[in-house]
């Protein structure tokens, strides 16, 4: 209160905002996020006493707002909803997020392989057919990661196709032996829906054993953004 009296009285400072920021908004278990609650709501209303409240006071992220608590004071933080990323406390909320972040990219080089090939660094796949591998210029040092070799899946003229081989700093490798007609240049998603399938950003970190908000912070400079309306 002292610090809030002080602010308000100092002629080159303004006190615009209070916050606060709950450590475990999407837990199962509400205790904790309820026990901030009170503590920033005791500040709130003794501000609200004193005449210092300031204009902008915020306390929810997405977690939060669809999360048990029903009050969020005059603003909340849904960046991640914004994008359309789960939280991790989804269920039961009777909502449904949209996924707006989608990552494309191109096949630049096809190449039949006998049976018996291996694909990539340290030999991590071997061809069991005679199989077309497509080369994809993107890798780790563009957010997608390392871990994601000969377990994640691509999606190629709205089928699923499967990422083979170690995904290396520059290139990932995909097997399209399955999708008839396919050329270089052609469009591949990785993030996103094409045609009746898609892929999550959540898809992605349950591969990797993190949360979507790490991977769309790993999205690196070589990836063009394209903002669609």
């Amino acid at each position: 209160m002292e610090l809030a009296r002080s602010l308000a009285e100092n002629p080159h400072l303004s006190f615009d905002g209070l916050a606060t920021h709950y450590a475990s908004a999407s837990s199962p278990v509400p205790f904790q996020t309820s026990s901030q609650f009170d503590a920033f709501r005791r500040v709130f209303d003794e501000l609200k006493r004193e005449g210092l409240l300031p204009p902008l006071v915020h306390a929810s992220s997405t977690a939060a707002v669809l999360g048990p608590l029903r009050e969020h004071f005059g603003m909340v933080r849904i960046g991640g909803g914004i994008w359309g990323l789960d939280p991790g406390n989804m269920d039961g909320s009777g909502l449904e997020l949209r996924a707006c972040l989608s990552l494309r990219t191109q096949v630049i080089l096809l190449k039949d392989f006998p049976a018996g090939s291996p694909v990539g660094y340290h030999r991590t796949y071997e061809t069991s057919r005679t199989a077309r591998i497509a080369t994809l210029p993107i890798g780790y040092n563009d957010g997608y990661g390392w871990g994601l070799g000969n377990r994640a899946s691509a999606l190629v003229r709205g089928k699923r196709v499967p990422v083979v081989g170690a995904v290396s700093m520059d290139y990932t490798t995909v097997d399209v032996t399955d999708v008839p007609g396919v050329e270089t240049g052609e469009v591949v998603t990785l993030v996103g829906r094409d045609g009746d399938e898609e892929i999550r950003i959540e898809d992605l970190a349950r591969l990797l054993r993190t949360i979507p908000y790490e991977l769309t912070c790993r999205l690196g400079k070589r990836v063009v953004r394209v903002h669609e309306e």
